[in-house]
């Protein structure tokens, strides 16, 4: 996702946005769950020094005299300890005292000597160049709908919940916009979490759909609410097990695996309709009762209900993968085998078990 400050009334520039998202939010950042890395598009206040390369030559001068001048005055040093050894009996405390003597405006850079002549007479930077507040990169403008902004770029840590991150996010932020300037805000301009929610979304939403069409199929053709429910109650098992094999083979859920998902609901259920048709079927014809002869209906069963799930998933896997680079074809393949392995063993080890007693025949028999 992507963070942006921008100021309502325009009293900050892009220059301040990006100076506070620095200063005051950048580690605050960084620092929540699941953030992984914390990129700032801009830079913060800085003092700039431009040099005059004419007037350093008139006074016999480089840029490393000025380098080594400013290294010299803008220092903090230490003053020396308080409380230190050899102490007073009964002594404890011991703090270091330092000295504030970093320079903070550019009038004060500004006065800095660069040479002291033999005549008395000082050469400072002042006379070579001039001093101002300024950034410490202008390659970078951000703008938010044509106003100056600051933005960075938040990317999530591996395997953590991207849903979570951006929560955790923004109500961090939220938290922190207590002690924003007046007219600052917080917006969002790209943000890839909706999406998610979408995605799973579109997932519940495609499993009711599909349960609802499964049972008003087989109520149709069936005539029996026992025989109704089995397909719709057995297609709950599938998906559970198809996320038990990604979490086994180290996938997450993600928009690839979703959409894999979303491609094999709407086909998953019909291998259990075979053999719930097929137990019904020869119930009918031969009159059994309570147990089935070795020539079992699932027997039947399994050569067709194999073969239609490996073309099934055969076909539904190349067509994914034209349109889907090579580092992405191992959650997704994964994803639809499972799904189709799944399909198949549950239609033909627990749905024949579910469907014995569901002939209206028999049950009159």
């Amino acid at each position: 996702m992507l963070v942006g400050l921008v100021s309502e009334d325009g009293s900050m520039d892009g220059n301040d946005l990006m100076d506070y998202m620095q200063s005051n939010l950048e580690k605050v950042v960084a620092r929540v769950p699941g953030v992984g890395e914390v990129e700032e598009f801009g830079s913060q206040y800085a003092m700039r020094i431009w040099l005059n390369p004419d007037k350093l030559t008139d006074y016999s001068l480089t840029v490393d005299d000025v380098v080594t001048a400013l290294s010299s005055y803008n220092v903090e040093v230490s003053a020396g300890q308080f409380g230190g050894a050899p102490a007073m009996a009964g002594q404890r405390l011991n703090v270091s005292i330092v000295v504030q003597s970093l320079l903070k405006t550019p009038d004060e850079f500004a006065a800095i000597p660069v040479r002291v002549n033999p005549d008395g007479s000082i050469v400072r930077i002042r006379d070579v160049g001039r001093t101002e507040l300024g950034t410490e990169a202008y390659d970078i403008k951000t703008f938010f709908n044509g106003k100056p902004s600051a933005a960075m770029a938040i990317r999530q840590i591996a395997g953590a919940n991207a849903l979570n991150t951006a929560d955790a996010v923004k109500a961090r932020l939220k938290e922190m916009s207590r002690y924003f300037p007046p007219g600052m805000k917080v917006v969002y301009p790209y943000d890839t979490t909706p999406l998610v929610r979408v995605a799973i979304d579109e997932v519940v939403k495609t499993l009711f759909e599909a349960i609802l069409l499964v049972f008003l199929i087989m109520w149709l053709f069936m005539g029996n609410i026992r025989a109704t429910l089995i397909p719709d109650h057995r297609r709950a098992r599938g998906a559970p097990g198809t996320f038990g094999v990604l979490g086994l083979f180290g996938f997450s859920i993600n928009m690839l695996t979703m959409f894999a998902m979303v491609a094999l609901h709407r086909a998953s259920g019909g291998r259990r309709h075979c053999v719930v048709e097929n137990v019904e079927r020869i119930m009918s014809e031969k009159g059994f009762r309570r147990r089935m002869p070795p020539a079992s209906p699932w027997d039947r069963s399994r050569a067709p209900l194999s073969v239609s799930a490996c073309a099934l998933g055969g076909l539904r896997s190349h067509g994914l993968f034209r349109r889907l680079d090579r580092r992405h074809l191992s959650p997704v393949s994964l994803t639809i085998i499972a799904a189709m392995l799944l399909s198949v063993l549950v239609a033909l080890i627990l749905t024949p078990s579910s469907a014995l007693p569901c002939s209206s025949r028999w049950q009159r028999a």
